[in-house]
């Protein structure tokens, strides 16, 4: 007998994780990488972009528009109304560098940042969640909270964290 054939081997990796032969690949569906403009979410989108190369899915590069409570004083509205465009303005370039040349396309939602996360990742049938994440202090997660904790907590779909560091070609090629 010869070396198994490529189709086998990704039908036996598909088995192994859950799936069946007659299953769809373990990654189909689009990629979803919550993102906004800070150094952790250019690691997400670097590792993402790594990953998808040789099974050729989308990215869908999300970004969520998290309105901050802030006091009933109108004055103060377009002030937030204008770091929330420069925010978004800042994450669609990054990802756009990040991922040029890719299947990318990139999303806005609005919500609170963890569940709209989970919620669009759903709905658009995403079979990876990637986010770029750093470590905070535990008072910081007691009183801000995590949005990576929320996402590894609640997400039915599968998250992959991404850190400063690991990402070299060596280890991902």
């Amino acid at each position: 007998m010869g070396a198994p054939q490529h189709g086998g081997e990704v039908q036996a990796m598909n088995a192994s994780i859950g799936g069946t032969a007659r299953s769809r690949p373990a990654l189909a569906g689009p990629v979803v990488v919550a993102i906004d403009a800070s150094e952790p979410a250019r690691w997400g989108l670097t590792l993402a972009a790594r990953l998808v190369v040789p099974l050729a899915v989308p990215i869908v590069a999300l970004h969520v528009r998290h309105v901050p409570v802030v006091s009933a004083d109108a004055a103060t509205i377009p002030d937030v109304e204008a770091a929330l465009e420069r925010a978004q303005a800042a994450a669609e370039a990054m990802a756009g560098e990040a991922l040029a040349g890719l299947n990318w396309r990139f999303e806005v939602a609005s919500g609170l940042i963890g569940p709209a996360i989970i919620e669009r990742a759903e709905a658009m049938h995403a079979d990876l969640i990637v986010v770029g994440a750093h470590r905070h202090s535990v008072l910081h997660n007691i009183f801000v909270g995590s949005t990576t904790l929320h996402l590894v907590d609640h997400s039915p779909i599968p998250v992959l964290i991404a850190r400063q560091g690991r990402l070299t070609s060596s280890n991902l090629t």
